[in-house]
């Protein structure tokens, strides 16, 4: 008798969200008593999901900080911010944001969440509140349940290592564990309760949860020197994940290769199955178990989120958006240890509205740096979430407020290094470039299709007038675009796979190649794209797109390759095809499955890990490292390159040749959406935008006319000068 099939990964997903994960909490939910006040959705506005209250489009960006003083929220609110956000937990806050709010067994204090929300209503009378709910977890709990916690594979519970972002000499809890579970959700519940029964219920705006390392859920272990997730707990629920993918022993055995495994039976992988590399670059297809650990793995923090969003939702009695953190696929490289390769999963259930993504800290300086997502936006939107932009720039204030703090140049710890940090932060040295890259920011945000906070790192970095006076104008500008369409005019299409990384090794310098190292490239080609999960592919509507390119699709599926072959392989199209494309499938990994997706018939080679090279195909282009090979296809063309990282040039010319209009010909970040064009210029230079179609041309921030039934603009910039311009086809 054959082994019952097991589900697909998408299938699997929708299993999970619909609410069989068998390590949920336990007991009963009771929604709240209504409370009055704004009632807060996500709905598509011209297609883009975007925050609705009370029936009207909400744009204008949020302010956040970690100094939550009244004068920071008063400039704020001057400058006509409506909504507000501030650290506050529903138990503890393990980095120390919030005080303790669950102080003993029966001993609660709310103290500082009502200080805060009053020091903003006092600051703004009418203001809205999006508190940040940290789901951390009181020490005192974690001692009385030992059974709770996460353990590492040498049986501690305390991880060991030097990241100064880790809380120093304590356990955390295993996020599979029932008790756990429950007890976080009792406090959820009992803080909703309490904040929807006080003066501050009727301005209750939202809630967005965060927690674990940075407060943005990812796992605790994943830059310590040990592994985890060998608790009782973590291992109970991988075994129920086994189940709910295979659902028979037989199909199990057949997988893993292996006859001597079942349910009850199958481990976590050992540190060596974890740390083995496989032929060098790939896991063997006899590695399956420590794939679907992995899988397993990234699963169970959006699984997590979705269990206290679900409590928060029906605690709330559904009147507020709920969000969390999550979606860093791009920014952590795909590592398989750190739990964002579930995007799918996030999206997957019906309890979170937005995904809050902080800003990108790689690459994020004036002129040479841009803002980008750091996972694919696109499917996000497609799924009907909206992306909540947490933009934390920093301002000129920045070097002389953090060396009032200590901190120093040549300071060992990267996160105290001056240098360091004003570098990833976004550091500028007059309030002029300041405004630029708010400019940037915004006008990413807006042509994503985003909704953005202004997050005050740490207190002060807005404190000066010229800055607050561009805060106010930029307000001002998103609430005009509310009545915009902004939807994507992308002709490029971004595919990333997330089951791909689970075959790769933790720190793979491959999937750093595929997934973060082009990300900075991307924006500069002179054309939008979009980005979206490749899994998703057969949900979306291709037509728009002439130029697809494959990051990391190292595993496609049969299912996947007949989307691929039926919705892009036609029209005219040009897929370019990156590395290892297609070398996996369910079962199996060759170059025949590679030669059968791309067409071109690769080598493998040995040393580094750019593995592949072309056989018998022609290099036709040099761009920096990489040797493009193009094929024609029939109806379609087949460019494949070794690598993703290739020059912004070398990406613009493969656009230009796939027919893709080409708003800008320089090295500039440009993003555009169907009624903005955001231009950030590198260097010092004349610009010349050209268009599609002819148009009429505005300045959005100084309201004059640059022309109409034009095709093309030309403006001198100066380098890290940001150009906020309207358009429409005349």
């Amino acid at each position: 008798m054959e082994p019952k099939a097991p589900l697909t990964h998408r299938d699997l997903l929708r299993t999970l969200a619909a609410g069989l994960f068998v390590s949920r909490a336990q007991g009963s939910i009771q929604a709240a008593v209504e409370s009055s006040g704004p009632v807060t959705r996500v709905q598509r506005i011209r297609g883009v999901p975007t925050f609705v209250r009370d029936g009207r489009p909400v744009l204008q960006p949020a302010f956040e900080t970690y100094v939550p003083t009244q004068r920071y929220f008063g400039q704020f609110g001057d400058a006509g911010t409506r909504i507000f956000g501030f650290s506050t937990n529903a138990a503890a806050c393990d980095y120390g944001h919030s005080k303790t709010t669950w102080v003993e067994a029966d001993v609660w204090d709310y103290a500082q969440f009502e200080e805060r929300a009053a020091a903003v209503l006092d600051a703004k009378p009418d203001a809205l509140l999006l508190p940040r709910v940290n789901l951390g977890t009181p020490r005192w709990w974690l001692q009385e349940h030992p059974e709770a916690l996460e353990h590492f594979d040498d049986g501690s519970t305390v991880p060991t290592g030097t990241n100064p972002t880790l809380p120093k000499d304590r356990p955390f809890p295993s996020l599979a564990s029932p008790p756990w579970r429950a007890a976080v959700s009792a406090a959820v519940r009992r803080l909703i309760r309490r904040v929807q029964n006080s003066r501050f219920g009727p301005h209750l705006f939202g809630w967005c949860l965060s927690g674990m390392h940075t407060e943005e859920f990812y796992h605790w272990a994943c830059s310590t020197e040990r592994l985890a997730g060998y608790s009782a707990p973590t291992v109970d629920a991988f075994r129920q994940w086994l189940r709910r993918k295979y659902g028979s022993v037989p199909a199990l055995r057949q997988a893993w290769r292996r006859d001597d495994v079942d349910f009850e039976t199958a481990h976590v992988p050992a540190r060596e199955e974890r740390r083995d590399a496989g032929d060098g670059v790939f896991r063997r297809v006899e590695q399956r178990s420590v794939v679907d650990f992995y899988l397993f793995w990234n699963e169970l923090i959006p699984e997590t989120i979705e269990c206290f969003a679900r409590v928060t939702k029906e605690a709330d009695g559904g009147r507020h958006v709920v969000g969390a953190f999550y979606g860093y696929l791009y920014e952590f490289a795909g590592d398989p240890e750190f739990g964002h390769n579930a995007l799918a999963r996030f999206l997957a259930s019906d309890h979170l509205d937005f995904m809050a993504v902080t800003a990108s800290y790689f690459r994020r300086a004036p002129g040479d740096g841009g803002d980008y997502a750091r996972s694919p936006a696109a499917s996000v939107r497609l799924h009907g979430k909206l992306w909540y932009h947490d933009n934390d720039v920093v301002s000129f204030l920045a070097r002389k407020k953090l060396e009032a703090m200590g901190w120093r140049d040549d300071d060992p710890d990267w996160t105290r290094n001056l240098s360091v940090q004003l570098r990833s932060l976004g550091y500028t040295e007059t309030a002029e470039k300041s405004r630029w890259m708010y400019r940037r920011g915004l006008g990413f945000a807006l042509c994503q299709g985003m909704f953005q906070a202004w997050f005050d790192l740490h207190g002060g970095y807005f404190d000066a007038p010229e800055l607050m006076a561009e805060v106010k104008t930029l307000n001002r500008l998103a609430e005009e675009a509310a009545s915009w369409d902004r939807s994507s005019i992308a002709e490029i299409l971004i595919v990333a796979d997330e089951a791909s990384c689970a075959w790769c090794r933790p720190r793979s310098l491959l999937l750093r190649e595929l997934l973060l190292a082009p990300q900075s490239q991307l924006l500069r080609i002179g054309a939008p794209a979009d980005h979206i999960l490749l899994d998703d592919l057969d949900r979306l509507d291709t037509g728009q797109y002439r130029l697809v390119v494959f990051l990391n699709c190292l595993q496609v599926t049969t299912a996947q390759r007949r989307t691929i072959a039926g919705k892009l392989k036609r029209d005219g199209k040009h897929l370019l095809w990156c590395n290892a494309a297609g070398w996996f499938s369910e079962k199996d990994a060759s170059t025949d499955l590679c030669r059968d997706l791309t067409g071109f018939a690769l080598v493998r080679t040995t040393g580094g890990e750019a593995s592949f090279r072309l056989g018998e195909e022609t290099v036709l282009k040099q761009f920096g490292p990489s040797g493009v090979g193009v094929r024609k296809e029939s109806g379609w063309t087949s460019p494949w390159s070794s690598t993703a990282d290739m020059p912004a040039a070398g990406y613009r010319e493969l656009a230009r040749a796939a027919g893709v209009h080409l708003y800008n010909n320089r090295d500039d970040v440009l993003y555009a959406c169907r009624s903005l064009i955001c231009l950030h210029a590198r260097d010092d230079g004349e610009r010349q935008l050209r268009f599609p179609v002819e148009v009429q041309l505005r300045d959005v921030l100084t309201g004059e006319p640059l022309g109409v039934g034009i095709r093309q603009w030309t403006q001198p910039f100066r380098a890290g000068e940001t150009r906020l311009l309207y358009w429409q086809e005349t």
